[in-house]
C-alpha cells in the first residue's frame, strides 16, 4: 500500500501541472477574444458623434438616478437629460 506522503509527493506535482495548463489554456483563450471588438463597438463608435439623449418618464426618482448614473459611468460622453411628467404628457410625448 503507498504511504500518504508518498502519494503526496506524486500527486501534487501532477496536480500543479494540469492546473497550469488549464491557466494557459483559458488566457490563450482570453487574450483571443479580447482581440475581437465587440457586437456594439461600432454602436458606441457612433454614439460618440451625437449630442445627447433625452427620456421622457416618470419613473421614481431613486430608481432613475441609479440608472442614469450606472448609464454615465459606461457612456461618460453622452449627456442625459431627463423630465419628470405624468403620464399623459409621457404618452403624447410617445404617440407623436
Amino acid at each position: 500500500m503507498i504511504s500518504i506522503p508518498t502519494l503526496r509527493r506524486t500527486l501534487l506535482p501532477a496536480l500543479a501541472v494540469v492546473a497550469l495548463a488549464a491557466v494557459a489554456a483559458s488566457s490563450a483563450i482570453g487574450a483571443s477574444q479580447a482581440k475581437k471588438p465587440g457586437p456594439l463597438a461600432s454602436l458606441i463608435a457612433q454614439s460618440k458623434k451625437e449630442k445627447g439623449l433625452v427620456i421622457y418618464g416618470n419613473p421614481p426618482s431613486a430608481n432613475l438616478q441609479v440608472l442614469l448614473d450606472r448609464f454615465h459611468y459606461y457612456y461618460p460622453w453622452i449627456t442625459v437629460t431627463h423630465y419628470d411628467l405624468d403620464d399623459n404628457t409621457v404618452f403624447s410625448k410617445y404617440a407623436s
